[in-house]
């Protein structure tokens, strides 16, 4: 179904074969963590980053720990 398609395009056949509307469509990716609107405009570079973020504080929240992003501050080792 995907093939070489564009998000935006491949999201509107899933919509029509499984017969949802956007909205309904939105919904279900949103419960994924997955941003929609992102998806939808084909904008793959900021898509893949609020995925990685959204995904990072999911993982943070269940943890109940911070997540060091690349470039920030380093782990307190000083209480080792």
């Amino acid at each position: 179904m995907i093939g070489g398609d564009a998000p935006s395009a491949y999201l509107s056949k899933i919509q029509d074969e499984a017969k949802r509307n956007q909205v309904n469509m939105n919904d279900i990716l949103a419960s994924h963590l997955i941003c929609f609107n992102t998806l939808r405009s084909d904008d793959f570079r900021h898509f893949f980053e609020a995925r990685k973020e959204t995904l990072l504080k999911a993982i943070e929240e269940s943890m109940g720990k911070k997540i060091i992003r690349e470039g920030g501050d380093s782990p307190d080792t000083s209480a080792q």
